[in-house]
C-alpha cells in the first residue's frame, strides 16, 4: 500500500531505461531492421575508385602596371587559377581525352542482386546506330541465341512500349525504336544465371556524367600544382582518364603555342613563293642583258647609285610585308572572333606593347569562352567580360593603325630618297641605265628573298623548340583500394539509426499513449491510495485462480492484499468491501472472486454479491443455474436463502445477479438492500459486492457509500489515463471513505514486469 509522492516535473532517467528495457524485444527487432537495410545497401552499392594526376601549370611571366598591380592585391578571386581549373574541366578538353577511353558505351553483369560495370572485360561489344540512353537487358540463352528485353517512352505519343524477343549473337537488329548489333568476342563465355545490359551514352551526357566525378584543385592557395582527381566505378578506367586529361592538356597547349608560328610560315612561304619567282626572272633577265650587250661591269660611281638605290629599294619592299601583316593583323581583330591564333612574331614590333594586348585579349577570350560553358551570354559576368573584349579590341586597333601610319610615313620618305636618285640615274647612258635596273632587281629580289628566308627560319626554329611549361609531376596509378563506400562505417550508421529510432518510437508510443501502462504512472499521477498490482494470468474467466494455483504469483498478490485489509480497517464485525472499476474487461469480477476466495481460505465466512443485474454471465464460470438472484431477491420474489449459493469450496458462498430487472439502480437503492446487507453481516465475516463500472452506470457509486472499504481496478493497456481524474472527482462528489486503486494484468517474466498484451 503505497502514498502518492508528487514530482511530476523530475526527469526520471531510471523510468526512461525500463520503458527501454520493457520494449527490449521491439527495441531488438527495429535495430536488427535498419541494421540488415544497411548491410543491404553497403552490399549491393558499387565500389568507387578515386585516380589522381599532378601537374605544374606555368605562365608565361608579362609586364605589367602599376595599376594592374593594386587591381590584383585587391582582387578576392585568382583569376589564373580559376580559369585553368575551368580548362580542365571543360568539355572540349574531356572530349579530346577520351577519344581513346570508351566512356559512351557501358557493359554491365548482374549477378546476385550486384549489379558489375563490365569495360574491357564485356563478353560483348555493341554497334548501336539507333536507341541511345536506352538500356538493353540480355538474357543469355545459348552460344548462338539470346532474349532482349528493353522499354521506353515514345517522344512523340509519349506511349510507354516494350519489346521482349529473340535474336542472334552478330545479327543486325532493327526495330522502331532501336537499331543495333550484338557481338560475341571471341573467347568469352555468358553466364546463363546472370543478367547482362548494356547502354550508349550520347557523347555530351558521357562527358556531363565525366564532370560530375572530375574534381581539379590545388595543393594550396596561390600554389601553380593542380591535382586531377577522378572518381570511378572501375579503377583501370579512371587511372586511364585522369592520365589522359593531363597530357590532352599539356598537348593542347603546345598546339595553341605552335598554331600562331603555323599561321606566320604560312604567310612566309606565300611571299617566298611570290620572290622566288621574280628572283629567278630577274636573273635570267640581268644575266641575258650582259651576254647581249657585251657590257660585263659598269662604273664604280653609277654602282655606288644603284647600290644605295637598291638597298633602300629593299626596306622599302620590307616595309610593304611589314604593312601587310598589319592589315591582315586589324582585320583579324576587327572582323574574327576567335584570337587563340593572333601572332606579333616577325613584326619587329620593338618597345611597343602590342604583343602584351594581344595576349591579353587571348585569355580573356578563354575566360569568356569557359563561362559561356556555365552561363547564357546574358549572365553579369559573360557580358563584363565581352565589355572587356571590346574595349581591348578598340586599344589593339588604335594601336595598330598608330603603326601602320608610322610604316607609311617611312615609305613615303623612302620612295621620296629613291625618286631623287632616279633622278640621277636618268642622266647615265641607256646601256648604263639598263645595266643597273636589272641588277638592282636582282639585288632586291635576292635580299628579299633572304630576308624572307631568315624569318622563316627563324619562325621555324621558335615552332620547333615550342615546349610547355607545364609539366606532370606525378602520374595517375591504378587505385588497388576503394574510397568508398565504408561499408563497415555504413552498417554502424544503419545500427546507431534503427537503436535511435527504435527509442524514439518506443518512448513516443509510450509516452503519447492514452493506456495506463504501468503502475509508475499511477504512482506517479494520482494522490489515490494504490495497494496492489495484480499480475497477468491467461484465462481469467475459467475457474479460481487463488483454487487452482495456490504457488502462483497471482494467488500472492492476494495473499497480500488480504494481509493489507487487516492494517487498513481495525474492525471485529462483518466486513464490506466494494470492488469495481471504469468500464468491462478491467478484471474486475475476477479480482473480487479471488479475492473472496482467498479470505475465505483463511477460515473467514465469505459472500460475493454479483451486482452487475444488466448482465447475466458470472454464473456459467461456476457451472450454476442463474434463475434466483439479487434481482429477484431485491424485488421481493425470492428469499436471501433462496438466493445464496454454496460453492464446492468451504467458507465460500454466492449470489448471482438474477434475471435481468427493469429497475436496477432503483433495487440497489431500496431498503430492502440495507435489509439485505444487515443480515448478511450476521451471517458472514466478509461480504464483497461486485458491482457494475462506475463509468457506464451509477450504481457502485451506493454500494461504495455502505461499504467500508472500495476498490477500484485499473488494467494494463485497458484503463485510459483519464479514468484517474474521473474517479477523483467522484471519490470528492459522493465523499467515498476508505478507497484504493489495484492494478492488473500486468506480466510478470523472470521476476521482471512487463507489460500485458491485450
Amino acid at each position: 500500500m503505497t502514498q502518492y509522492n508528487e514530482d511530476e516535473d523530475e526527469f526520471d532517467f531510471k523510468e526512461i531505461l525500463q520503458l527501454l528495457g520493457k520494449h527490449k524485444i521491439k527495441l531488438f527487432i527495429v535495430t536488427l531492421f535498419f541494421t540488415l537495410l544497411a548491410a543491404i545497401y553497403a552490399y549491393l552499392e558499387p565500389d568507387i575508385y578515386q585516380a589522381t594526376t599532378s601537374i605544374e601549370i606555368k605562365k608565361v611571366k608579362t609586364e605589367i602596371s602599376a595599376k594592374e598591380i593594386l587591381n590584383k592585391a585587391m582582387s578576392s578571386e585568382n583569376v589564373n587559377e580559376n580559369t585553368e581549373v575551368k580548362i580542365l574541366k571543360s568539355r572540349s578538353l574531356i572530349a579530346r581525352a577520351i577519344r581513346y577511353i570508351d566512356f559512351t558505351h557501358k557493359y554491365y553483369v548482374k549477378y546476385r542482386l550486384k549489379k558489375y560495370e563490365l569495360y574491357k572485360a564485356s563478353p560483348f561489344e555493341v554497334d548501336l546506330d539507333k536507341g541511345l540512353g536506352l538500356t538493353f537487358y540480355i538474357y543469355p540463352l545459348n552460344k548462338t541465341s539470346y532474349k532482349l528485353k528493353v522499354e521506353g517512352t515514345d517522344k512523340d505519343s509519349k506511349e510507354s512500349w516494350k519489346i521482349e524477343k529473340e535474336y542472334l549473337y552478330g545479327v543486325h537488329v532493327k526495330e522502331k525504336y532501336f537499331e543495333y548489333t550484338l557481338k560475341l568476342k571471341e573467347e568469352s563465355t555468358l553466364n546463363k544465371d546472370a543478367v547482362y545490359q548494356f547502354i550508349v551514352l550520347d557523347k555530351i551526357k558521357a562527358i556531363q556524367e565525366i564532370q560530375k566525378n572530375l574534381v581539379v584543385n590545388t595543393t594550396k592557395a596561390e600554389s601553380s600544382i593542380y591535382d586531377i582527381s577522378y572518381k570511378d566505378s572501375l579503377s583501370i578506367r579512371a587511372y586511364e582518364f585522369t592520365n589522359a586529361l593531363a597530357n590532352t592538356y599539356l598537348q593542347q597547349g603546345i598546339e595553341e603555342k605552335t598554331k600562331e608560328a603555323s599561321n606566320i610560315l604560312s604567310f612566309i612561304d606565300e611571299q617566298l613563293a611570290r620572290i622566288n619567282i621574280k628572283l629567278q626572272k630577274s636573273e635570267e633577265n640581268f644575266e641575258t642583258f650582259k651576254n647581249t650587250s657585251s657590257m660585263k661591269n659598269i662604273g664604280r660611281k653609277t654602282k655606288d647609285i644603284f647600290d644605295k638605290v637598291s638597298n633602300y629599294e629593299n626596306k622599302l619592299e620590307e616595309l610593304k610585308i611589314k604593312e601587310e601583316m598589319l592589315n591582315s593583323l586589324y582585320k583579324h581583330i576587327q572582323e574574327e572572333n576567335n584570337f587563340e591564333d593572333i601572332s606579333t612574331v616577325g613584326l619587329n614590333l620593338g618597345s611597343t606593347n602590342l604583343p602584351m594586348l594581344i595576349q591579353k585579349l587571348q585569355e580573356a577570350q578563354i575566360k569568356r569562352n569557359i563561362l559561356l560553358s556555365e552561363y547564357t551570354s546574358a549572365h553579369s559576368a559573360v557580358k563584363k567580360q565581352l565589355k572587356n573584349i571590346s574595349q581591348l579590341k578598340k586599344v589593339i586597333s588604335t594601336t595598330i593603325k598608330t603603326l601602320k601610319k608610322r610604316v607609311s610615313m617611312k615609305k613615303v620618305l623612302l620612295e621620296k630618297t629613291i625618286n631623287n636618285y632616279s633622278e640621277s640615274i636618268e642622266t647615265l647612258s641607256k646601256k648604263e641605265k639598263i645595266y643597273g635596273k636589272l641588277n638592282r632587281d636582282f639585288i632586291v629580289n635576292e635580299k628579299i628573298y633572304s630576308y624572307l628566308l631568315e624569318k622563316r627560319a627563324t619562325t621555324a626554329i621558335a615552332k620547333a623548340s615550342t615546349v610547355n611549361t607545364s609539366r606532370i609531376i606525378d602520374t595517375a596509378i591504378i587505385p588497388d583500394k576503394p574510397i568508398k563506400p565504408n561499408r563497415l562505417v555504413i552498417v554502424l550508421i544503419g545500427f546507431l539509426a534503427g537503436l535511435i529510432l527504435g527509442m524514439v518510437w518506443v518512448l513516443l508510443k509510450e509516452f503519447m499513449s492514452n493506456y495506463i501502462k504501468d503502475e509508475a504512472y499511477i504512482r506517479k499521477h494520482s494522490k489515490l491510495t494504490f495497494f496492489r498490482t495484480i499480475p497477468y494470468i491467461k484465462n481469467e474467466t475459467k475457474g479460481i485462480k487463488v483454487f487452482e494455483s495456490p504457488k502462483s504469483s497471482f494467488a500472492e498478490s492476494f495473499r497480500s492484499l488480504r494481509s493489507d485489509l487487516h492494517f487498513i480497517i481495525k474492525k471485529e464485525n462483518c466486513l464490506l468491501i466494494t470492488v469495481t472499476s471504469t468500464i468491462g474487461g478491467e478484471g474486475k469480477t475476477t479480482i473480487a472472486t479471488n479475492l473472496a476466495a482467498s479470505i475465505s481460505l483463511t477460515g473467514k465466512k465469505t459472500i460475493i454479491l454479483y451486482m452487475d443485474m444488466r448482465k447475466q454471465t458470472v454464473h456459467k464460470m461456476f457451472n450454476l443455474p442463474n434463475t434466483e438472484g439479487m434481482s429477484t431477491l431485491l424485488s421481493g420474489n425470492s428469499s436471501l436463502d433462496d438466493v445464496i449459493q454454496k460453492s464446492e469450496y468451504e467458507n465460500f458462498d454466492m449470489i448471482f445477479a438474477g434475471k435481468i430487472p427493469p429497475n436496477p439502480s432503483e433495487m440497489i437503492e431500496s431498503e430492502k438492500m440495507d435489509e439485505v446487507i444487515y443480515e448478511l453481516k450476521k451471517r458472514y465475516d466478509y461480504v464483497i459486492f461486485d458491482t457494475p463500472p462506475i463509468g457506464i452506470v451509477s450504481d457502485a457509486t451506493m454500494l461504495m457509500q455502505k461499504s467500508d472499504i472500495s476498490f477500484y481496478i485499473l488494467r494494463v493497456n485497458v484503463s485510459k489515463k483519464e479514468y484517474l481524474e474521473n474517479v477523483k472527482r467522484m471519490i470528492e462528489l459522493h465523499n467515498i471513505k476508505n478507497f484504493g486503486l489495484l492494478f492488473n494484468g500486468l506480466k510478470i517474466d523472470n521476476n521482471t514486469y512487463g507489460y500485458c498484451e491485450e
